[in-house]
């Protein structure tokens, strides 16, 4: 069954004009924190609400956690910024964990950081995080099977080696290999062949501005393969 889920991003402390569209749940193969993401959302049927905790400050935060719906996800972004010493117009440890332990039962969080050794401990302590999920760079081993899932092992295997062989490992993610891979599904060879100019143009790509979050999240909600089932 196709389920619609809405992704919720805010301005300040408005939440903007959702992006939603039907997607199937995904629970067979998690690859970031927003497969995961998107995964509990669908087999929960909740909707998403994420806000970037570097671009707020104390009351912000506080206005947008009041007007949260009493069953939704709640993704926070950069949480390595937030700290006992943060600056002034920037959310404070404090009020972080003030809204953190003020979520209702219906409600679920979702903590995402690059810089997990930058959190403070007080965050992290049980209790306020039941679970927590680490999301790699790919190195050859998950290369390899990568293409085998994308592929199939068997009709793959002669080729797996000589991709992994091709990428580097632990500079791109599984998420970003998939997608590369899905792209070029027709053939094995093709998707050998066409890989350096891919990566060319993920490094270059890197170089540029970032883009916004909300246009982040939804460039890779549009993108999402929608054949995985909860």
């Amino acid at each position: 069954m196709t389920d619609k889920t809405s992704i919720f991003d805010h301005l300040g402390d408005r939440w903007r004009q959702p992006l939603t569209k039907d997607v199937r749940p995904i629970s067979t193969v998690i690859l970031g924190k927003t497969s995961l993401t998107l995964s509990i959302a669908g087999c929960f049927g909740l909707d998403i609400y994420a806000i970037n905790l570097s671009s707020i400050d104390d009351n912000g935060l506080r206005n947008l956690f009041a007007k949260l719906p009493g069953h939704c996800v709640i993704l926070l972004e950069d949480v390595e910024v937030v700290s006992s010493s943060s600056p002034e117009g920037m959310v404070s440890l404090t009020a972080l964990l003030d809204v953190v332990d003020g979520v209702g039962d219906g409600q679920v969080i979702i903590m995402a950081t690059r810089h997990i050794e930058l959190v403070d401990g007080a965050l992290l302590r049980a209790g306020r995080v039941d679970v927590k999920t680490e999301f790699r760079l790919a190195d050859k081993e998950t290369i390899a099977r990568l293409f085998w899932l994308a592929f199939g092992q068997e009709a793959a295997d002669p080729l797996a080696h000589e991709f992994a062989g091709k990428v580097p490992e632990l500079e791109f993610s599984p998420a970003e290999i998939l997608s590369f891979l899905i792209e070029n599904r027709r053939s094995p060879k093709q998707a050998v062949d066409n890989v350096a100019a891919w990566m060319a143009d993920m490094r270059n790509e890197r170089r540029r501005p970032p883009a916004t979050h909300f246009d982040h999240l939804e460039k890779l909600f549009l993108q999402r393969n929608s054949n995985f089932q909860c």
